[in-house]
């Protein structure tokens, strides 16, 4: 992996969600390789109600300003623009990964 401008903001973004250095480097590498989501993953928490979502959720993130701010805020346009709680497009993109697994999905 070859770090880019990308790895300090990511950094900050997921610090708080990980309890050891190995666990960021673990989410922080799913934003630079390919990701391949397990298919049991998939199918619970990718239904048809959320895919939708989903896509919207990718292309939102692929221009959007990478803060918590930013990314929460079309997170929750994601979901609502769809008629789900934020915590179904959550549930979709924590099991499936972030960063490039948007693309798997999607």
């Amino acid at each position: 992996m070859v770090a880019d401008d990308r790895l300090n903001e990511l950094c900050g973004l997921l610090k708080d969600r990980c309890d050891t250095l190995v666990s960021l480097a673990e989410w922080i590498a799913l934003f630079y390789g390919d990701v391949h989501p397990k298919a049991e993953d998939v199918a619970k928490y990718v239904t048809p109600e959320v895919k939708p979502a989903v896509q919207a959720l990718r292309i939102a993130l692929a221009s959007c300003e990478w803060s918590v701010v930013a990314i929460a805020c079309n997170d929750q346009r994601s979901a609502g623009g769809y008629w789900l709680k934020n915590a179904c497009i959550g549930h979709a993109r924590a099991r499936v990964g972030h960063g490039n697994a948007t693309n798997a999905v999607a």
